[in-house]
């Protein structure tokens, strides 16, 4: 089935892809982690090429340590859950070239489990992390305001519901080895089946 090989290839193109994003943030995760670290050992202050050159990061980019704090730790909260949601992401495409087909019941449940964890851990990131810096902000007033958006996943999330539905459907048409018809109610199931048999069979 041609639709079938179109689907798989896109298995594997997810698969792909839900790596990359795997590895991008749990590197993006560890350099924000280690820029808070680093930044934290010289007091909010560079001093490159063996302290011949003494540069601030106020200096340099105009912010102060404390809003580089604040950038770096959502940082780390929103490439941790992208951590979390590729991985799930990663094991639901790899079952899939398993099973050779995204047409299963339990497939289907992971896809939807899997919607519903980028949802809840979209909107858990943005609460924490506007909760977060708005609690800094009361410390150290200078800080910008930041605002935390995240609704492209959610939008995402919301797309792998409705598609985990249809793959619902499609596992129990398929459970129940019929042709789309059996779904049907009888009335309309016998009209479709005299419009595919043609008068000629009647």
């Amino acid at each position: 089935m041609k639709s079938l090989k179109i689907l798989i290839t896109l298995a594997k193109v997810g698969r792909v892809l839900s790596k990359i994003v795997f590895i991008i943030s749990l590197v993006g995760a560890i350099l924000a982690l280690l820029t808070i670290i680093a930044l934290k050992s010289v007091g909010g202050e560079l001093n490159p090429i063996g302290g011949n050159l003494h540069l601030t990061i106020v200096d340099v980019q105009d912010y102060s340590a404390e809003t580089i704090y604040a950038y770096m730790g959502v940082a780390v909260l929103i490439c941790a859950g992208e951590v979390f949601v590729a991985r799930k992401a990663v094991k639901y495409f790899e079952h899939v070239l398993s099973e050779g087909t995204p047409f299963t019941t339990g497939l289907s449940t992971q896809l939807r489990d899997l919607g519903i964890t980028n949802i809840a851990v979209s909107l858990g990131m943005v609460i924490v992390c506007s909760v977060a810096l708005a609690a800094a902000k009361r410390f150290y007033p200078d800080l910008p305001d930041l605002r935390v958006e995240n609704t492209g996943s959610i939008s995402m999330g919301i797309s792998m519901l409705v598609c985990s539905a249809l793959c619902r459907y499609a596992a129990e048409l398929r459970e129940q080895g019929g042709t789309g018809t059996d779904a049907l109610p009888s009335g309309d199931r016998k009209e479709k089946e005299d419009r595919r048999h043609g008068p000629e069979d009647q």
